[in-house]
């Protein structure tokens, strides 16, 4: 899933409604939310971000990964971003019939985060916009 939108428009809260919710419907086995950001995921030397990301993955596996500001992954090119967001790809088709990961930011540059990897873009089939 994606959720676009400005601070204060309710994404957080909905996907901690979406994790009770597929909790109830047995689409996910335990219910809860993991809120990270960037600084969560990347690590401060090389290798350590993909032992990081994946590790997250795993506490979250049965709930909703929910990412906020997922656009500073890829904002300034650098290869641990980089990193973590390939990590991310990789765990969503490992994951994928018990884990749903939310990915979260401004409009603008969550639309751009989008285009530079068609990949991810595939894998996201839903987009909600929070307006305020």
């Amino acid at each position: 899933m994606v959720f676009k939108g400005n601070p204060g428009t309710g994404k957080t809260l909905v996907a901690s409604l979406v994790s009770k919710i597929y909790k109830e419907e047995g689409a996910l086995s335990k219910g809860h939310t993991v809120s990270v950001c960037r600084n969560d995921l990347v690590g401060v030397y090389v290798g350590e971000t993909a032992i990081k990301t994946k590790a997250i993955c795993q506490s979250a596996s049965g709930g909703v990964l929910f990412i906020d500001e997922v656009h500073a992954l890829n904002e300034s090119n650098d290869t641990y971003g980089m990193e973590a967001l390939t990590t991310l790809i990789y765990e969503m088709e490992e994951l994928k019939n018990d884990l749903c990961f939310i990915f979260a930011g401004y409009p603008k540059q969550v639309d751009e985060f989008l285009k530079a990897n068609p990949g991810l873009q595939r894998r996201l089939n839903i987009v909600l916009d929070f307006d305020k």
